[in-house]
């Protein structure tokens, strides 16, 4: 049975495969079309965003630092990759002078 429907699909993919948008001719204008055509057309330009600036929007590291009397506290978020595994590690420094 399995074979019937490959030999049905080798069949219709010669139909299939005569059809290509690439060979037809361009349309002239987009205003006209005969009936029953249907005519897309497109500006690419129009509706397309600009470039973002480089670096702007990267992902930079999550800090937070804060100062209790003469001591600051730190809170970092880093990833380390190990052999076999990523850590992904919060981590909570603290800085007293001496």
């Amino acid at each position: 049975m399995p074979v019937i429907g490959w030999l049905i699909m080798q069949a219709v993919s010669g139909e299939a495969n005569a059809f290509d948008l690439a060979k037809l001719p361009p349309a002239r204008s987009c205003t006209s079309g005969s009936s029953g055509d249907i005519v897309v057309c497109g500006d690419r330009s129009r509706y397309r965003l600009e470039d973002l600036p480089d670096g702007r929007f990267e992902d930079k590291p999550l800090r937070a630092d804060m100062r209790i009397g003469n001591a600051q506290a730190g809170l970092r978020v880093e990833t380390k990759e190990l052999p076999g595994a990523i850590s992904q590690r919060v981590m909570v420094k603290l800085k007293l002078p001496f």
